[in-house]
């Protein structure tokens, strides 16, 4: 048989087969078949019919219908078969094809992780460079290369948003005049492209071509938004200001008192419990300034801050992001809360620092001056009191204003002691081939509140020569809250020492002496009317006010400082108690009131009707002194310890005692008694910026040269003792990159304590209430965006808004360029918005204007090491379509970089989804 015939009949059998099947089928609905015979027949028929429908075609045999059954079975098993290798051969050119999409995916990704990594090296040059380490392996040695001015050096040290300070730092300015709208970070440059890297739905930062492309032509571009996160509130460390005064807070007020409490509400209890390891948080911080804030790095006692990893919580603010396994979200979610917003989120941080360096850095008397100086560092050493005398020069601080400041600060910072002159000598005219002058420190000490003079050339009223009677009297008042020994105080010419004279708080005694050249019996009553009482103490050395001036000195080792005087000049007496001198008393009367703090002042009301008020209050009006211009707030107490705030530094008069005969008392009249800071550090100063620092009060740079808050001692720093310890601070915020929203958290107080009593006493003592503060903030963001506030103040001219003749003329760039910068500004709001502080000559004007900075002046700076960057990477082909997108999160601290070959410390690097 051909093969043609084989294949004829192969197909003629399957189709038979098939054509069977279905006739058999067909059989039992229809009457009848047709024989293949040629006969019909009915079905009827019975086996002849089911003969006929199994007839043997083309002369095969019969076979059983069985056997057909079996065969049709395999049939369908080769089908089943079939179906099952195209099912396998399906599957597997679909694996294929997702292997190979996943293949070409996961290239396309291997190239977008280095082009991200590649953007966060960028950013730490970028971090580095800012840092202007020079040959000194020190940061900001090199602020001055280049020739930089004053303004420009100032500008390389702060750290602020602006194109022509750090283009770098993104932010988002809130709710001024007319200051920028969102700033986007300049890491590569701009372009008309915007995109979100931090998936809030809001665009902040630009799109940038790497020129990196893909084997498909497509290219990868790449965004960075580059955040500061000193400008945000620390989980780890804040807390809340509201229980300050109920708390046994540390000496010193710590970025623990900056309020986080408010911004989340009960879930502070859930923040507490994770940073505290315990079961339920407290309503207190217990430790956690010791614990934590000091050293969040090698936490101690049991606490747990926060791991820098939760740090994808608060800068991926996607709503689907899968963050519920973090220690910070539990703690945001505590006792079933819902968790906080995104824009609550991007306001906190589980980690900033910022470190305790200066300026510039340099040799300052054949010491190093690297760092800021402690406290310690001024009571113990006489370089560190040259190294801050020299820096306050350099800022623009008369040498005689600088040179009494730091032996005030000296004598203010140690152990009350009169034996202890606090003396300073300084180059006073910058020329070293002319003597030195010396001043003196200023301690807790009296003041003369009175003096008197009597003379009567005829006692008898019988006109013969020689009859006559004086007397001289001279009262001394402690108007501090110290208990005062006279024991080493002395008038010239005469010792109060064996008089062991010790006056409580507000006490008086009065020193004093009479006599007569009479034949007629006289007594005291006939010169002190009224007589002397139980304060006073007869001394024999005290004469009249024939050698014109007596002058109270302070016994300290080896010089006398002279603490106070009364002149005849004063008194307007001229009698010299001679027979023949004409009849006159006279008594002059200083404002003792110490409520309002000017005793240390010596302006006297002058009285000529021959009265006195010797041994009691004197009750001076302000409208009775013959200068009612003399301004209050001349507080005279000093600390003699650590204060617990820079701000209280404000307390420090800038004038004393010195070599040339002058005391206190007299400096303050002749100069300061009309100044709106009564004599200390003055935030409106006319002294600006000298040759090496921008054109701002010298005061505002005082919390740039001095620390108050301990620094960790755990992470050392390169540099010579005692530089290399106590480098870094951390929570504090930064005021040049802080949103509102922080800055209203900061510890400002929530009324004037204006007496210092520590309680609300009303209507008397202002309250700040949200609305005020709130305006406060207005106060704040303006003068650091240089805008306008409605109708009061324009900080477009610094200068103008101010009156500071001269204020950031030359250093016009946005930001503050020192912390206490910001005191200009709250000095223009209590002004402003406070009735009864209207003005520098208000009572209490400067007492309002201190208690808001001293209550932030701890917890902000300019300067910040630490820092985050969101970054995103996408691929795009030629028509500029979007065909993958990749987001990493990394957080970076640069406070490891001191040498030229360092690099900042990359804390976190991930990618978020």
């Amino acid at each position: 048989m051909t093969r043609s015939k084989r294949r004829i009949r192969a197909a003629a059998g399957l189709h038979a087969a098939f054509g069977m099947v279905a006739l058999a089928d067909g059989a039992r609905a229809n009457h009848g078949t047709h024989d293949t015979r040629g006969g019909r027949r009915g079905l009827a028929g019975g086996a002849s019919g089911r003969h006929a429908n199994h007839a043997v075609p083309y002369g095969r045999t019969r076979r059983s219908p069985y056997g057909r059954a079996r065969r049709g079975s395999a049939l369908l098993l080769v089908v089943g078969l079939l179906t099952i290798l195209a099912m396998l051969g399906g599957t597997f050119l679909i694996i294929s094809h997702s292997h190979a999409r996943s293949t070409a995916s996961l290239t396309v990704k291997h190239r977008a992780e280095p082009v991200a990594r590649g953007a966060l090296e960028r950013v730490c040059d970028l971090l580095k460079d800012d840092l202007h380490i020079g040959g000194g392996n020190w940061p900001y040695v090199n602020v001055g290369a280049g020739g930089a001015g004053p303004a420009e050096r100032w500008r390389r040290f702060i750290d602020c948003p602006s194109d022509d300070i750090d283009a770098h730092l993104s932010s988002q300015a809130n709710a001024v005049d007319s200051p920028p709208g969102r700033r986007l970070s300049d890491v590569f440059g701009t372009s008309t492209t915007f995109v979100d890297t931090d998936d809030d739905n809001a665009e902040d930062a630009y799109l940038i071509d790497t020129g990196i492309s893909d084997v498909n032509g497509r290219t990868y571009h790449v965004a960075v938004n580059v955040v500061d996160l000193s400008g945000m509130l620390n989980v780890s460390i804040c807390f809340d200001d509201d229980q300050v005064d109920t708390w046994d807070y540390p000496d010193y007020l710590a970025p623990v008192y900056i309020d986080l409490q408010n911004l989340i509400g009960e879930r502070i209890l859930g923040i507490n419990a994770q940073r505290q390891g315990t079961a339920a948080g407290s309503e207190e911080p217990l430790g956690i300034h010791e614990q934590i804030a000091l050293h969040p790095l090698s936490p101690t006692g049991g606490a747990r801050p926060f791991s820098v990893g939760d740090e994808v919580l608060l800068r991926w603010l996607s709503s689907s992001a899968v963050v519920d396994t973090s220690r910070l979200y539990q703690g945001l979610t505590h006792n079933g809360a819902e968790l906080t917003s995104a824009a609550d989120r991007a306001l906190m941080t589980t980690y900033n620092a910022s470190r305790v360096v200066v300026r510039r850095p340099g040799t300052i008397g054949g010491q190093p001056f690297l760092r800021r100086l402690t406290l310690s560092d001024i009571r113990g050493s006489a370089s560190a009191r040259d190294a801050l005398f020299g820096e306050l020069v350099a800022a623009g601080a008369p040498r005689t204003d600088a040179a009494h400041f730091v032996a005030n600060l000296w004598a203010y910072l140690s152990d009350y002691d009169t034996s202890e002159a606090f003396d300073y000598s300084y180059d006073h005219d910058g020329n070293p081939a002319t003597l030195e002058k010396v001043v003196y420190g200023v301690i807790d000490g009296p003041v003369i509140s009175e003096a008197f003079a009597m003379h009567n050339p005829d006692y008898n009223g019988d006109t013969v020569p020689g009859d006559w009677v004086w007397g001289a009297a001279v009262e001394i008042f402690n108007p501090t809250s110290r208990q005062i020994s006279l024991n080493n105080y002395l008038f010239e010419g005469g010792s109060l020492g064996p008089l062991n004279i010790t006056l409580a708080p507000g006490a008086r005694c009065v020193l004093y002496n009479w006599d007569k050249e009479t034949s007629t019996p006289a007594t005291v009553a006939d010169v002190f009317d009224p007589p002397p009482g139980s304060n006073w103490v007869q001394c024999n050395w005290i004469t009249d006010f024939t050698e014109s001036t007596k002058r109270l000195v302070r016994n300290a080792t080896s010089v006398q400082v002279r603490v106070d005087s009364v002149s005849a000049d004063e008194l307007e007496y001229e009698a010299t108690n001679v027979a023949n001198d004409e009849a006159e008393t006279k008594d002059a009367r200083r404002d003792d009131g110490a409520s309002r703090q000017r005793c240390a002042v010596a302006v006297y009301d002058r009285y000529e009707d021959g009265s006195h008020r010797l041994g009691v209050a004197n009750n001076v009006d302000t409208s009775d002194m013959e200068r009612d211009t003399c301004y209050e707030g001349f507080d005279v107490d000093v600390l003699h310890g650590d204060p617990y705030s820079l701000g209280q530094l404000t307390d420090i008069f800038v004038t004393g005692p010195d070599d040339d005969g002058n005391d206190l008392p007299h400096q303050l009249e002749s100069s300061y008694a009309t100044s709106a800071s009564r004599g200390k550090l003055n935030w409106r100063s006319p002294d600006l910026g000298g040759g090496d620092y921008a054109d701002v009060p010298w005061s505002t740079v005082v919390g740039e040269l001095l620390e108050q808050i301990p620094g960790d001692d755990t992470r050392e720093a390169p540099g010579p003792a005692p530089a290399n310890t106590h480098t870094r601070v951390y929570g504090r915020v930064n005021i040049n990159t802080a949103p509102r929203e922080v800055l209203f958290r900061l510890p400002f107080p929530t009324y004037f304590d204006l007496n210092g009593n520590g309680v609300d006493d009303g209507s008397s003592e202002p309250n700040i209430t949200t609305a005020r503060r709130n305006t406060l903030c207005d106060y704040i963001l303006a003068y650091r965006y240089a805008a306008h506030i409605g109708g009061s103040r324009d900080y477009m001219s610094r200068a103008g808004a101010t009156g500071i003749a001269g204020l950031r003329g030359s250093s016009n760039h946005p930001g503050y360029m020192t912390p206490g910068e910001l005191a200009v500004p709250l000095g223009d709001y209590v002004v402003d918005h406070f009735a009864g502080l209207a003005n520098e000559g208000t009572a209490n004007y400067a007492v309002a204007v201190n208690l808001l900075y001293t209550s932030v002046a701890n917890v902000i700076t300019t300067q910040s090491d630490t820092y985050a960057a969101t970054i995103r990477v996408e691929l795009r082909d030629a028509d500029d379509d979007e065909q993958g997108t990749w987001h990493y999160l990394a957080v970076i601290d640069r406070g490891n970089c001191y040498g030229a070959d360092d690099r900042p410390a990359v804390l976190l690097m991930t990618e978020v989804k």
